[in-house]
């Protein structure tokens, strides 16, 4: 148990693991902050580099569009974890 403790503790300590560690937090929540930056100003690449605005049209259409995806997804993510957790809970009563 002690070369165990000993390993983890070097493990943490590393700086690559800590940079790590602190990206798979960081880089969820700056995808979403771009996400609301985008839906405020909604704008696309025309290939030489430059931002082009959307009509307001189009752009209430991709914000609608956006938000119902994003719904969908955050569904389907939490059906799956609620059938992941019924999956385990019937594997324990069944086991006892």
């Amino acid at each position: 148990m002690g070369y165990i403790t000993v390993i983890l503790f070097a493990i943490v300590q590393n700086g690559a693991f800590q940079n790590d560690f602190v990206d798979f937090f960081r880089t969820p929540f700056t995808w979403y902050l771009r996400l609301c930056e985008w839906l405020m100003y909604p704008t696309y690449d025309n290939g030489f580099n430059q931002k082009i605005a959307h009509t307001s049209r189009e752009a209430w259409g991709i914000r609608i569009l956006v938000i119902v995806a994003v719904l969908f997804i955050l569904e389907v993510v939490m059906k799956i974890i609620v059938e992941a957790i019924n999956r385990y809970k019937k594997m324990w009563e069944v086991c006892c």
